[in-house]
């Protein structure tokens, strides 16, 4: 019940975080598209993925720093877990440096490298310079955060971000309101979000874990390096792979067709991305369990958990997924009614497909870290990366595909991974039979498939033209399916501890 009850908790925090973001991005969207235009606005996504980018290599070390350091602790071995600690914060402290020093060379060649327009080449190098600023002090200082994670209270981490986040727009709202309107705005604001979170990660860090210090005559140790980039090498393949499937998308658009048609590609990605977002810090609930069971030897529970985290994620994910698919045209014509709101809404539409069946799946990712086998699931995603880029390539030298190249390609090679690869391979790490998680991974696909019928058939009877009339459809049709799949998606089980639940709650309630 304890467990349940702190999965709940990281929930419920992811959800008033993403609640946060989702306010940001749906005001200030619209507002920047018409200050700033449609071409400058896909700046700042690309800068962002562009700056992403160092994150193949930050991931060799930082990305297995949790799991090593969970481990020990719960091994009974605290001084190791203290050497991962300071050998993880030494050696981003090196790879800062040389960021540093790359990025201040590259900003001065940027124009080089993509397509900027002249009148906005200052701006993008300014947001460029204050995106790598970021980075660079950030970046040693991430692992303050690993003890919401030792202690399994992620709940926190979701506290932060929202609070970071609430900074942010407040700046942009200040800087936007009082001085001419320009994407550096959005720089100056992400520092100054920077600045509140590394504050909340020290605050986290002496309440959490003060039993882990910071010692570097004494604890860094250049054989942990090894020792965490040898598994974490796995970690950054992943990275180069979510690049080349997910990052690189902006940049083949900046570089093949135009800054132009980039941004209205990042603006079609921007609600998709946002789902995206809450999928990973949903998923990102349950992997402290996951690996708190996995080093306690409980396989049982753990299974029971991840068929749990399977249903829930189904169940959750699948209405603003279902819904923006159904209701893709309308919302863009409300939100952004100077732009082509069918095509914002079939890019917006083919980038969400796969995620039909990727959101049951993702829960299932942390499997392949929490076991340590990394290397097959690696290849593949580099393998699956490697012919999206260049089959995306192809298509868009000698097809008139043009934009909806990629979105296909990716949707396609997206769905087979993760129905033919993921769920199997998972199951192997584990132990468990072969086709042992596809049982409540098919039901999570019927429950989300029927809210895109119930929403076509509801948007048939009914179409929305006003944001009331869309939010009052949005609400119907999420509760009618919410409902029929607390029994497709839900077996008996499930359903009569979720009635009892709620039962002790409206109880609570009354009294």
């Amino acid at each position: 019940m304890s467990n349940n009850k702190q999965v709940a908790k990281n929930m419920i925090f992811s959800i008033i975080s993403f609640a946060i973001n989702l306010g940001i991005s749906f005001f200030f969207t619209p507002y920047l598209i018409r200050t700033v235009g449609t071409e400058a606005y896909g700046f700042f996504p690309l800068t962002n993925t562009i700056i992403g980018y160092t994150s193949i290599v930050t991931a060799a070390i930082g990305s297995m720093a949790g799991r090593f350091i969970i481990m020990e602790f719960y091994g009974g071995s605290i001084d190791k877990a203290k050497t991962y600690y300071t050998t993880v914060i030494g050696a981003n402290i090196a790879l800062s440096l040389l960021f540093s020093v790359v990025g201040i060379f590259g900003l001065f060649f940027l124009e080089k490298v993509i397509n900027i327009p002249p009148y906005l080449e200052t701006d993008v190098k300014i947001l460029f310079g204050l995106t790598l600023l970021c980075l660079v002090i950030s970046l040693p200082l991430g692992i303050l955060n690993v003890g919401l994670s030792v202690k399994n209270v992620n709940h926190f981490s979701a506290y932060s971000t929202a609070t970071s986040n609430l900074v942010r727009v407040g700046i942009m709202f200040i800087l936007y309101w009082l001085f001419k309107p320009t994407i550096i705005y959005i720089g100056i604001a992400g520092v100054g979000s920077m600045i509140v979170g590394l504050g909340y990660g020290f605050f986290f860090k002496k309440r959490f874990l003060p039993e882990i210090s910071f010692s570097p005559h004494t604890h860094f140790d250049i054989k942990a390096v090894w020792e965490l980039a040898s598994s974490g090498i796995w970690n950054s393949i992943n990275q180069l792979s979510n690049v080349l499937l997910q990052g690189l998308d902006l940049l083949i658009a900046n570089i093949f067709i135009s800054a132009a048609v980039t941004g209205e590609y990042a603006l079609a990605k921007t609600m998709p991305g946002l789902i995206y977002t809450v999928l990973a810090m949903f998923s990102g609930a349950f992997y402290p369990q996951f690996n708190i069971l996995y080093a306690k030897k409980n396989y049982l529970e753990l299974r029971h958990e991840i068929n749990k985290s399977i249903k829930i994620m189904s169940a959750l994910m699948g209405i603003p997924i279902g819904l923006l698919i159904v209701y893709g045209e309308n919302f863009f014509t409300l939100w952004v009614p100077s732009q082509d709101a069918h095509e914002l809404a079939m890019l917006s539409a083919i980038t969400l497909l796969p995620m039909i069946f990727g959101s049951s799946v993702n829960p299932v990712f942390g499997v392949f870290t929490i076991t340590n086998k990394l290397r097959v699931p690696s290849l593949v995603l580099l393998f699956s990366g490697l012919a999206q880029t260049v089959i995306v390539v192809l298509l868009l030298k000698y097809t008139s595909l043009g934009i909806y190249a990629i979105a296909i390609v990716s949707a396609v090679q997206g769905g087979l991974r993760n129905f033919l690869f993921t769920p199997q391979y998972a199951a192997r790490c584990l132990g468990f039979q072969r086709y042992s998680l596809y049982r409540p991974i098919i039901k999570g696909c019927i429950g989300m498939s029927l809210i895109i019928v119930v929403g076509y058939i509801f948007n048939w009877l009914y179409t929305p033209e006003t944001w009331v009339a869309l939010l009052s459809s949005f609400i119907i049709v999420g509760a009618v399916v919410l409902i029929m799949n607390f029994f497709v998606i839900f077996n008996s089980s499930d359903r009569n501890y979720i009635l009892t639940l709620l039962k002790k709650r409206l109880s609570l309630i009354i009294c």
